[in-house]
């Protein structure tokens, strides 16, 4: 009798409280939704953010591919022994210069100088010449020390000739002793070729 009593009890109990377990579960649920939709709402906007970037980035491998010269690829391919052939387009230098002209401070040359590492040697060239033409001394510098590290021939070292250093001499040779004691051997190359 106490054991039917005892039931009863808690099955009037449960009955009471069930609007109350119903609105809890039905509130957790709805966040649930919510939290998720967010989530997938942030990955959508980053996916799509991440595919504008990449759309702009192989815009200008595409373009690199329509100048290439395959005779220039064979010859520029012997005297950058340090670069594996298959990472060459074989663009002539100064299609190269006419094309950073053309994009230089457009949106889709700010993403591409976010995009290292790049694969081909021409996009490093083409990286390289597009840093001449920051007009910042500091922000110069910032780019280097992000883009000197994935230097890998002298071509693309020596390629660079940075206007604002022109400006700043009185401070130049500090930031140049930095590089000179950098293990890495293009990034060494390039603070020698500047002291020059």
């Amino acid at each position: 009798e106490r054991l039917h009593i005892t039931v009863t009890y808690a099955y009037i109990d449960l009955i009471l409280r069930a609007p109350f377990y119903i609105t809890f579960l039905a509130i957790s649920f709805s966040f649930v939704i919510i939290t998720d939709r967010i989530q997938f709402t942030k990955q959508s906007k980053h996916s799509i953010i991440l595919r504008v970037v990449y759309m702009s980035i192989n815009k200008i491998t595409e373009h690199l591919f329509s100048l290439q010269d395959l005779s220039y690829k064979e010859f520029n391919s012997k005297l950058i022994p340090t670069v594996n052939k298959n990472y060459v387009i074989g663009v002539r230098i100064p299609l190269l210069r006419k094309y950073a002209k053309e994009i230089k401070n457009s949106p889709e040359a700010d993403k591409f100088l976010n995009s290292l590492p790049h694969k081909y040697t021409e996009e490093y060239n083409l990286h390289a010449l597009l840093l001449e033409n920051i007009k910042s001394y500091d922000d110069v510098v910032k780019a280097l020390d992000e883009f000197l590290p994935f230097v890998d021939n002298w071509a693309t070292c020596d390629i660079m000739s940075i206007k604002i250093f022109k400006k700043h001499l009185d401070i130049l040779p500090q930031q140049l002793d930095l590089w000179l004691h950098s293990t890495h051997t293009y990034t060494i190359r390039f603070a020698i070729k500047m002291y020059m």
